[in-house]
Order: structure tokens, then C-alpha cells, then sequence
């Protein structure tokens, strides 16, 4: 599926039927868009005539803060609700705005290219407008920018730009080239099957760097066989513990919530999920929760595994 996004000569993206709403909202992203396009080209230009001085993409950011006015809150909330669409939630779109070289967002008979549609939504991670979908996009626009130049051809303005969505999404975000980033990054995301919240990002994984999914092969087993493997093969590759920096422990339903959900199963609809028994040291990916951040070891400390031994991980919760 990656290379017929990496090799179309242009993709449209389908959000689904128009209503006024949208066209509000497609109206407010060309306007943002052309204001955002001068304001980008400004600073351009103010860093090439700055004494040596390179205007740094921080500087930047803060004047994009600075500009959000109130007389642009209702474009921000028009595009707020087209983020709602359930495209934006779907794991198996990460790929296709991550290497479509030329990317248009449909909706009803309205498009819109999706940098226009980037450079717009600026301004709501600098307003803090649009939470968790807004940074969702700033989490696809990073990704978007670790590809190679030669998955990128054709975005000539997508580096930079995405370099003011990673800075935006820094409370959120740590950049490292492997599967364990990806699935850190997208946890939100919805997949029909639950293993597809890990198959559907194997191949931009390889996309961005060769070797960064540590040689997990995409069988169509067990949710729980597939998550074990998973963990175990990320342990096995990664010098760190930061795969422990990925578990969420969620409370089982219980009283009416329970019953909702069984309901709900038994009517073919709902949120209701697999019953999966994992061990305590591997992440259950279905778990949205927020964003984890990695475990990280303290500079100079070690620590030991040996392979081929069963593990025997506990979690503890501390309040």
C-alpha cells in the first residue's frame, strides 16, 4: 500500500459528504493558509537580512502565537470541526498523508491541498485550540518530515513546516526512527482490527528508516500472540526501556458499563472489545489513553537482560 502513495503522481483524500460546515471550513483554511504563506515568507526573508543572525524556528513560533487574534477564532473553530471527521481518526490514513508526494483533501465537490490545509491549522496548535485532533495532525506533519528526501520529492515546503508542528507537539513528542516511536505517536488511532494498530504502520516505519521495525512480520493472529511478539522483538533490538514508557493500565468495565458493552456486542455495534489477557510488562495498544512518554535511564546507569529467558516484568502503580 506505501508504494502506490509514494509513486501516485496525486492522491485525494476523502472526508467524506459536504455540508455547510465544511465549506466554512475549507473557506477559513484558504484564508489562514494565504496569511500563514506571507507570514512564512516574511520571516524567511527577515532571516536572510538579520546581521548573521538566523531567525530560529522558536522565534518563529512566537510570532505565530503572538498573531493568533481573537477576529480568527471562528475560521479556528470552523476547522476544529473538520478535524471531527472520522478520516482523521483512521490508523490506516497515517501512510497515505505520510508519502502521498501530493496530497488534496475532498470533501463534498470542495478541495484543498493539504499544505494549505497544514499551514492553516498553525495557528490552532499555537492557540491551543483543537486538543488531541489538532495534535494528532502536528504528529502526522513530524512524521511526514522524517522521510527521506527521495519519499518527499514534490513537498517543497512540508520540511520546515513540519519542523513548527514537531516544536508545537514537543510536550508530546520525542523523535527516534523505529516502530516503538510510531506506535507511541498514533495510539489513538481506530483500526478495525485490533493488530492493525501495529501491521499498519510496518511499512512507513521502513519508509523512514531501513531496519527501524526490528523484523516484525505481519501475521494475522491472536491480538494478544500479536502484541507479545511485538514487545518481545522490540526489547530484543532496542538498548533501552523505553517500550515500558508505553503501558497504560486501564480499569476493567464494570456495573452498567459492562452491560452497555455486552449489549453492544450483542447488537453488532458499539465500542466493545476483545477480551485480551496481556502480561504486565506489554503495552496494550487498543488502550488510547494519551500519548506515553518513554522511560528514559539516567545518564551512566545501566541495566542487564538475557535473552532466551522468560520474562518476568512487574508493574507498579505509585499515586
Amino acid at each position: 500500500m506505501g508504494d502506490i502513495y509514494r509513486q501516485a503522481a496525486r492522491t485525494i483524500a476523502w472526508l467524506g459528504k459536504g455540508t455547510i460546515l465544511s465549506h466554512l471550513a475549507f473557506e477559513s483554511c484558504r484564508a489562514l493558509a494565504e496569511e500563514r504563506r506571507r507570514t512564512l515568507t516574511q520571516s524567511d526573508e527577515a532571516a536572510v537580512h538579520t546581521k548573521g543572525e538566523m531567525a530560529t524556528t522558536r522565534s518563529l513560533l512566537q510570532h505565530l502565537i503572538e498573531i493568533v487574534r481573537l477576529g480568527r477564532l471562528w475560521r479556528l473553530g470552523t476547522m476544529m470541526i473538520l478535524l471531527r471527521r472520522p478520516y482523521f481518526t483512521r490508523v490506516w490514513i497515517i501512510q497515505e498523508i505520510a508519502l502521498s508526494p501530493l496530497l488534496d483533501l475532498a470533501c463534498g465537490d470542495e478541495m484543498i491541498p493539504f499544505v494549505d490545509f497544514s499551514r492553516a491549522a498553525i495557528d490552532m496548535l499555537a492557540s491551543q485550540l483543537g486538543g488531541k485532533k489538532a495534535a494528532h495532525l502536528a504528529h502526522l506533519m513530524a512524521v511526514r518530515s522524517l522521510l527521506s528526501s527521495t519519499v518527499n520529492r514534490g513537498l517543497y515546503d512540508l520540511p520546515s513546516l513540519a519542523s513548527v508542528f514537531g516544536l508545537l507537539a514537543q510536550d508530546k513528542l520525542w523523535i527516534e526512527k523505529n516502530i516503538l516511536t510510531l506506535l507511541t505517536l498514533f495510539r489513538d488511532s481506530v483500526a478495525t482490527l485490533d493488530v492493525d494498530k501495529v501491521y499498519s504502520l510496518i511499512g512507513l516505519g521502513e519508509e523512514i528508516e531501513r531496519g527501524s521495525t526490528y523484523g516484525i512480520q505481519v501475521l494475522y493472529e491472536a491480538t494478544e500472540e500479536a502484541y507479545v511478539r511485538v514487545a518481545r522483538r522490540i526489547l530484543s533490538h532496542q538498548n533501552s526501556l523505553r517500550l515500558f514508557g508505553a503501558i497504560t493500565h486501564q480499569l476493567p468495565l464494570g456495573g452498567f458499563d459492562l452491560l452497555k458493552d455486552r449489549i453492544g456486542a450483542y447488537l453488532g455495534r458499539g465500542d466493545s472489545r476483545e477480551i485480551v489477557m496481556l502480561p504486565t510488562w506489554v503495552p496494550d495498544w487498543r488502550n488510547k489513553g494519551s500519548v506515553a512518554m518513554p522511560i528514559s535511564l539516567p545518564s551512566g546507569d545501566r541495566f542487564r537482560t538475557t535473552r532466551g529467558v522468560p520474562y518476568n516484568f512487574a508493574a507498579l502503580n505509585h499515586r
